[in-house]
């Protein structure tokens, strides 16, 4: 009322303005109020109003203040960096956006270019460049984006970033607001994640993974190959099934008891493959619990030990047999001697050990070569072991001397038919490469327990009877006596006078 007094008085109009009203059933509203005086001979005569309703648009534009200050205030606190750009320059950027490029105040952002915060190269091979043209057209074409970007800090540290672009058409100008995220540990652990995924895809060693009941519910390829059973026979199946038929169920039960106690055991198994024949295996086993220790998964690496056995197997071979005729060698032969004495000893009964060599075994060499004497090594080494049974040992210590080891024997006549079985062989002629000859052979006899109680004395005894043998001339056996002892002891003492 006071506006129009003011009007009729003054005769100037007023400014429209927006006024809020209340109707007469309370309700309030806004309205865009325009007066202004209509004059009659000089003078007021009327005053026009007119009064439209905006409350909607009144409503609407508190909204967007609102929403305004909201934007602006998610802008400035928001963790993630928000950046405002042109089509390649930086208009604002919030504080996540300065620290996390590593920069201290939006002055040194602001102007820059996106160039700026990105190395020359991008992973895969594009320049950053290029790559920020290919995702940029993205972004016009969809209205906005989402890409992994490779990011540079202010110290030119590099690191992963997610970044949405979305497109701001204004006044027929395009504004594009970007958000950034920082990804480096998420990436790091996706390379990790990755690398494990290859390590299980690609490893030699059958991994599988296993529930809290023990059935299989992932595995690998070398599972398969090492175990022969395709993947859809293992997955669901419990290990059992890569040793079927070999350990008892007793055993596999103390296994699963150890692994549940432990949370991890590791050994050596028989397993065995799908066709049937069993192998050598390395088995180890993990638990993995969860949060409230209750066990969730088994892990389990398996690998086929069969090669490293039989090389194992081979290296033994080679450090207990004799290179030339594959006859236990001096290691072998008294390691056997020890666990025959002990089994003499226990059982009450007799064995018996035999030293020989060849006579005149030098005289093939330099005659024939050595590769003649080999041959007739070997030769004599097979005709050796057809005159004994398969629980004695026959033995090469070098040269071409020899020891056999007869176990569970009787009285000396058994011992006295295995010598002269023995004498005939070696005395049997010999043809190589059209060198043909015989040879002849002596042999000392000692036996457990009356010529010794301990493998030297008896190896020492029945050596002293073969030189004895071979001073009665060749192609003789003599077994040991005390006197024979006596009578070396005698000569040793002689020859040590006369050097005196």
């Amino acid at each position: 009322f006071e506006t129009i007094e003011q009007m009729w008085n003054t005769g100037q109009p007023v400014l429209p303005r927006d006024w809020q009203v209340k109707t007469s059933s309370g309700r309030e509203l806004w309205v865009y109020s325009t007066m202004f005086p209509i004059f009659r001979e000089g003078k007021v005569d009327q005053i026009f109003c007119m009064d439209v309703d905006i409350t909607v648009r009144k409503r609407e534009e508190q909204a967007l203040l609102a929403i305004g200050a909201n934007f602006l205030t998610l802008f400035e606190r928001s963790a993630d960096a928000i950046m405002l750009i042109d089509d390649d320059r930086f208009l604002n950027v919030n504080p996540a956006a300065l620290k996390l490029f590593g920069y201290s105040d939006k002055s040194h952002m602001i102007g820059r270019s996106k160039e700026d915060i990105s190395p020359p190269t991008q992973p895969d091979g594009k320049t950053s460049k290029e790559k920020a043209r290919e995702m940029m057209a993205l972004v016009r074409k969809n209205g906005n984006h989402r890409f992994e970007w490779l990011h540079i800090n202010c110290n030119k540290e590099t690191f992963w970033t997610e970044v949405l672009y979305t497109e701001i058409p204004i006044n027929g100008k395009s504004l594009f607001y970007g958000m950034v995220r920082d990804i480096s540990e998420r990436k790091a652990a996706e390379q990790s994640l990755h690398l494990a995924a290859q390590v299980f895809a690609l490893s030699h060693e059958g991994i599988l993974i296993a529930d809290k009941d023990q059935r299989i519910i992932s595995m690998n390829r070398a599972l398969s190959d090492i175990t022969g059973y395709p993947e859809n026979e293992l997955i669901g199946n419990t290990l059992q099934i890569i040793c079927t038929g070999i350990h008892d169920k007793t055993l596999i039960q103390a296994l699963s008891d150890e692994v549940n106690t432990h949370d991890r055991w590791q050994g050596e198994l028989w397993g065995r493959h799908r066709n049937g024949h069993g192998y050598p295996l390395w088995l180890s086993i993990t638990t993995v619990r969860g949060s409230a220790h209750d066990i969730v998964n088994y892990i389990g690496i398996l690998t086929d030990i069969s090669e490293r056995k039989a090389s194992e197997e081979l290296m033994r071979h080679m450090a207990e047999h004799d290179f030339l005729t594959g006859l236990p060698n001096r290691v072998l032969l008294l390691d056997r001697l020890q666990q025959a004495i002990a089994a003499a000893r226990r059982n009450n009964t007799k064995l018996a050990i035999l030293v020989l060599d060849l006579d005149r075994f030098k005289n093939i060499n330099d005659s024939f070569g050595h590769h003649i004497g080999d041959k007739l090594l070997q030769t004599v080494a097979d005709r050796l072991k057809k005159c004994v049974r398969g629980i004695d040992t026959v033995s090469r210590l070098g040269g071409d001397e020899f020891v056999i080891m007869l176990v569970d024997v009787g009285s000396g006549e058994p011992i006295a038919h295995i010598a002269d079985n023995i004498l005939n062989a070696i005395n049997m002629p010999y043809s190589f490469e059209g060198c043909e000859f015989s040879i002849t052979t002596c042999i000392g006899i000692s036996t457990y327990p009356n010529d010794g109680a301990d493998m030297d004395t008896l190896i020492k005894n029945a050596d002293i009877a073969m030189y004895h043998a071979k001073d009665n001339g060749s192609n003789k056996y003599h077994f040991f006596d005390d006197k024979m002892n006596t009578r070396i002891v005698e000569r040793i003492g002689l020859k040590n006078n006369l050097r005196h």
